[in-house]
């Protein structure tokens, strides 16, 4: 064999073995190791870019196909999946982990099959079908539980707690986020307690306990802060600036919407961004600073449209034809709370529905569209009734929860009772101790619980009277327009819209408030009369006298008290009589109390009770809707009063007297009361 020969056979050799020897370097640079740190290298963008975070995990996929590791290759398709339901692609995400679980199922993984059932939860509870999540978090928590890993059990339990919270289910929501942070507090783990205690605060903001909300919030910002985790603060900051704007606390609030903008902006959170924007807008609004609000709003609109958050959307249109309402451009607050309204009724979003349609009916009226206002109020009375009945239910959670607590520390007790007895004197005598010591914990805790429920209750039968107090003055005023149009008068029909959206506009800004100022009150007082002038001419006049010691802009008092009494007066007290009618509203301070009288020359309460009409009916509700509200507002330390007597006036010497006692108090102390009471966690 010559050299070129030996040659040839080498070369040969070289181009046969460099694919085998090819493919051998190639397996060394691609292991798990490598392939599992572009997996985990994914996740680091998966809120910031999530676009960028699917090209990496699905090259992480192809490698894993190339080494024909299968378990990495679960872990890849698990992080598509987790993907694609961030891109809100909910079909590929559920195929993504069906195919996850399927291999983690032939290599016997318990914990990755648990992992796996946790992530088809949540997928399913982002797709709103909460009854297949709940399915799948139950499977996930039982798996964990047999394989003992408390932390992943602990964490489905809270998963399940989030199912329950959507669903309005108060108790058993928080029944899961204690049994939850109970877990994280003994573990140790920070994340998970912030969790809780954020969601926690939702359940007590949901029923108007707003105290308990802001402790808990505080709470979750608190941890979130001290682990610099930006999206934690972000919602924990968004959360504080709700509880402080339903307060009143304009300022306190802005400042925190903008700290969650501000957070939101440095790790480029488009959904946060666009939501702080909404609310900064709201605020602005509130203020009558509309430029500002509308520049929020603006930069709001641009970014929902570009994300894939339907309920986000929702909201932000919500938001903007509120404002537009506000600032009386009637015909853009129309356009914006009609989509808002179609987009709810589309995924069942009834958070906002029963909202919009109380808007759609004061821009309509503020439009001149009187038809549409009327049926939009119709439905809002339909869609609020359910809500009202909701907050019913949630009265009966409340009490399920305090069952279940009772029922466990029963069975605790039970526990401490089946101990064998030991002759030891000291040990019988420990146990006497912890039976004692129970009782006296479940005496305080009852007695808590009792105290708490029965000033929510109180506070909810205050919410619900006021409430009625506003729909009750719209029926009747639109019912006014409408008669007003059927006598063919458009100039003064015209006239009396622009009248009443300007008298609306006040009510929207004071409906929000426990108290307004006495000067508010006479200014809306006013308003109302001249409205009703523009009905019925001259055919009665209405004097407000007020005690000149009385600064009209210190004194507070509820709002919307006294209008349903001359309402009554105008349209009750003065039908059929044959002369001029005069209603006399005076203001006095007597030591510490603050004394208003409504005295008319109509024809008088007792008449009105002798025929049983249908006015003496209207009366009395009007007269006892007004006297509940007062009596649900008094306390030991705090007295309001009303008395109705017969009056005698010319020219019939009749008519009738209504006097209210209030408690004389300044607008700067309730607001200082308050403050205080926001604070005091």
């Amino acid at each position: 064999m010559n050299l070129f020969q030996k040659h040839k056979i080498f070369f040969l050799t070289v181009i046969l073995l460099l694919p085998s020897l090819l493919y051998s370097q190639n397996s060394k640079v691609l292991n798990d190791s490598i392939i599992e740190k572009e997996i985990k290298n994914s996740g680091k963008y998966l809120s910031t870019n999530p676009d960028s975070a699917l090209i990496i995990a699905k090259k992480a996929y192809s490698d894993a196909l190339i080494l024909k590791s299968k378990k990495v290759e679960s872990h890849a398709l698990y992080q598509l999946g987790i993907i694609y339901k961030t891109l809100r692609k909910f079909d590929k995400a559920i195929y993504f982990h069906v195919e996850s679980l399927k291999i983690k199922r032939k290599l016997n993984d318990k914990i990755e099959i648990a992992r796996s059932l946790n992530a088809l939860g949540n997928t399913f509870y982002e797709m709103g079908n909460y009854s297949k999540s709940l399915t799948f978090f139950k499977h996930s928590f039982r798996l964990k539980h047999l394989i003992k890993d408390e932390k992943g059990a602990a964490i489905t339990l809270f998963n399940i707690g989030n199912v329950y919270l959507d669903q309005s289910q108060f108790d058993t929501a928080l029944i899961n986020f204690n049994k939850a942070l109970s877990v994280f507090d003994n573990l140790n783990f920070e994340q998970g307690k912030a969790s809780c205690f954020n969601s926690i605060g939702i359940i007590y903001e949901s029923l108007e306990d707003y105290e308990k909300a802001l402790s808990y919030y505080q709470k979750s910002l608190d941890i979130e802060t001290k682990d610099d985790n930006y999206v934690g603060m972000i919602n924990a900051y968004n959360n504080i600036g709700n509880i402080y704007s339903i307060g009143g606390m304009q300022q306190n609030s802005l400042n925190f919407y903008k700290n969650a903008l501000n957070y939101s902006e440095q790790i480029n959170d488009t959904e946060n961004i666009a939501n702080a924007l909404k609310n900064i807008g709201l605020i602005y609004t509130f203020r009558n600073e509309f430029i500002n609000a509308n520049n929020h709003f603006i930069r709001a609109k641009k970014l929902s449209s570009q994300i894939k958050s339907k309920e986000l959307e929702i909201n932000v249109f919500h938001a903007i034809g509120y404002s537009y309402t506000f600032q009386g451009k009637c015909d853009s607050a129309v356009y914006y709370l009609k989509k808002s309204l179609e987009n709810a009724i589309k995924i069942n979003y009834n958070n906002v529905i029963a909202d919009d349609y109380i808007m759609l009916a004061h821009a309509n009226m503020c439009a001149g569209n009187q038809n549409e206002a009327f049926d939009y109020y119709q439905k809002y009375n339909h869609e609020n009734d359910k809500l009202i009945n909701e907050l019913n239910k949630t009265k009966l959670q409340l009490t399920n929860v305090k069952e279940y607590s009772r029922i466990n520390l029963e069975q605790n007790l039970a526990q401490i009772l089946k101990l064998k007895m030991k002759s030891d004197r000291e040990y019988f005598i420990l146990i006497f101790v912890i039976i004692m010591f129970t009782a006296i914990v479940v005496f305080l805790f009852y007695r808590k619980k009792n105290l708490n429920l029965k000033y929510k209750n109180l506070e909810l039968q205050q919410k619900f009277l006021q409430a009625q107090m506003n729909p009750h003055f719209i029926h009747n005023t639109l019912a006014s327009i409408e008669g007003h149009l059927y006598k063919n008068k458009p100039e003064e029909t015209s006239i009396y819209i622009s009248e009443f959206s300007h008298l609306i506009r006040n009510i929207l800004e004071s409906s929000r408030k426990n108290f307004i100022s006495l000067q508010t009150e006479l200014k809306m007082l006013q308003q109302y009369v001249n409205l009703q002038k523009l009905r019925y001419g001259e055919l009665f006049t209405c004097q407000f006298n007020v005690d000149a010691s009385i600064n009209q802009e210190s004194v507070c008092i509820p709002p919307m008290l006294v209008q349903p009494i001359i309402e009554n007066c105008i349209e009750h007290a003065f039908s059929g009589v044959n002369y001029k009618g005069e209603i006399i509203v005076k203001v006095q301070k007597n030591n510490n109390v603050l004394c208003i009288e409504i005295c008319d020359n109509g024809t008088g309460i007792s008449q009105l009770d002798e025929t049983k009409s249908k006015k003496s009916d209207c009366m009395q509700l009007s007269h006892k809707i007004i006297a509940e509200r007062l009596a649900s507002m008094s306390n030991r330390k705090t007295k309001y009063k009303i008395a109705i007597n017969n009056y005698c006036l010319p020219p019939n010497n009749t008519g009738t007297k209504i006097k209210i006692n209030l408690p004389f108090k300044l607008l700067n102390q309730i607001k200082k009361n308050e403050q205080q009471t926001i604070n005091i966690f």
